[in-house]
């Protein structure tokens, strides 16, 4: 694994529970519709961090964990998976994939090729499966969603810990790069 993607995991791992600064234009890098997260989040749909007696804060800030839940929301929502979220209830699948992407893509192993392949069964429920080694051609049936979470992820950790960082730790990342021979940002599968 490259330096700048470990070290944004890093990041992001210890953001987890932890207000980031700089997040207030989330929907752009989550890509979403503003207009459509801005109503999610004032229907309680979309998580953010909020004062204690429930009000949303005037300057919106997301822990990881909560862009992590919104990005999984919102790509099951556009793809007609049931969401159900409450104020006080957590929907099911963004919840359970966001803790997985916790304990797989930012702690141990560290599966950044890890997707997420979803499918309707003809009863209405569906069927989830992660791959973990991003392996596509272990898929059997008719797929309905693909989410590439590691990716995903990756790339949500990187934008923000590059926003994260000043000039000198950007140099100074810079010149680690040059000293290894520039591979420091290649990814491994270009080596």
């Amino acid at each position: 694994m490259n330096i700048l993607t470990s070290q944004a995991l890093t990041y992001f791992k210890n953001h987890w529970h932890k207000g980031i600064v700089g997040t207030g234009d989330a929907a752009n890098f989550l890509e979403i519709n503003p207009n459509t997260f801005k109503t999610r989040l004032a229907r309680g749909q979309a998580l953010v961090l909020r004062d204690p007696n429930g009000e949303q804060r005037s300057t919106l800030t997301f822990t990881a964990y909560h862009l992590v839940y919104n990005l999984l929301s919102d790509r099951l929502l556009r793809y007609a998976f049931p969401v159900e979220h409450g104020e006080n209830s957590m929907s099911q699948l963004p919840y359970v994939y966001a803790e997985w992407a916790f304990h797989n893509v930012l702690s141990g192993p560290r599966h950044t090729e890890a997707i997420l392949r979803l499918r309707k069964e003809e009863n209405g429920t569906s069927q989830n499966l992660v791959f973990e080694d991003g392996n596509v051609q272990d898929f059997t049936g008719d797929a309905a969603l693909i989410i590439p979470i590691g990716t995903m992820i990756v790339r949500l950790a990187t934008t923000l810990y590059l926003r994260s960082i000043d000039g000198n730790q950007l140099r100074d990342l810079l010149n680690a790069a040059h000293s290894e021979g520039g591979e420091a940002f290649a990814s491994d599968s270009m080596r």
